[in-house]
């Protein structure tokens, strides 16, 4: 079972820690920080259906990022990656489309993060 972080553990764990963050491990931190400091939260779970040729039809829009964030007229579209996670082309055209509202954030960016957030 997944050691269970939080945004300040993550802030403090060493790069080899923070390898064996998962993608859903640094949502579970990003959400429930978030969420603590006064922010409302959606976080896009995959959704979709298995096609017969096997593959995965998401029911969004491919690419758009996996969090939204809201608090006080703000608004933030967060990418959740991995240390090792790449973008697709489709993530990486959203967040450039988004600007200032668009946030690719990884384990290695708990401080930045919670200071984001915390603002």
């Amino acid at each position: 079972m997944a050691r269970p972080w939080t945004l300040p553990m993550l802030a403090l764990a060493s790069p080899a820690d923070l390898r064996d963050v998962s993608e859903h491990s640094l949502s579970v931190a990003v959400c429930a920080y978030a969420e603590q400091e006064g922010w409302l939260v959606h976080y896009e779970r995959q959704s979709g259906h298995m096609g017969q040729d096997g593959k995965w039809r998401g029911s969004g829009p491919k690419g758009r990022p996996d969090l939204t964030l809201a608090k006080a007229g703000r608004i933030l579209l967060a990418e959740l990656k991995t240390e090792k996670g790449r973008l697709s082309p489709e993530q990486e055209a959203w967040l450039a489309a988004l600007g200032e509202y668009g946030r690719l954030w990884r384990p290695r960016d708990a401080k930045a993060i919670m200071e984001g957030l915390g603002a």
